[in-house]
């Protein structure tokens, strides 16, 4: 399971996306996804260097919603606010977390509740 999300300047969390992996088809989702929601034009990206990151389908849907992208240097996570908010949610959804391969319909919406309601807990 894999957690995407993107968050404001302020540090809020403003939208995540669970899937089973991360590759360029659901980074691309993920984007449409956000992008329905929150329009990307104008809007700085800041990614890691992740493959499915740079991936030209990503780039190419970024780019022709007008966002600006920015790359992390790699090996330099701790430049990525992101990085900080996931290991706080980390440690509080620690103990909480199902433990299983074959996540059915009912254990991802009820990711989808816990994740809600721990990012929505986050210090400003």
């Amino acid at each position: 399971m894999t957690i995407i999300g993107a968050i404001s300047q302020e540090m809020k969390i403003v939208f995540h996306h669970v899937t089973y992996s991360t590759n360029k088809e659901t980074v691309e989702d993920f984007y449409k996804k956000f992008h329905r929601k929150f329009k990307l034009k104008e809007k700085v990206i800041v990614m890691d260097n992740h493959r499915a990151h740079g991936a030209n389908v990503v780039r190419d849907f970024l780019d022709e919603n007008e966002a600006i992208i920015e790359f992390l240097p790699p090996c330099s996570s701790y430049f990525n606010p992101i990085e900080t908010v996931w290991a706080w949610v980390k440690g509080k959804w620690k103990n909480s977390l199902l433990q299983t391969k074959d996540l059915n319909e009912s254990h991802q919406e009820w990711i989808r509740g816990e994740l809600s309601r721990i990012c929505a807990s986050c210090p400003e």
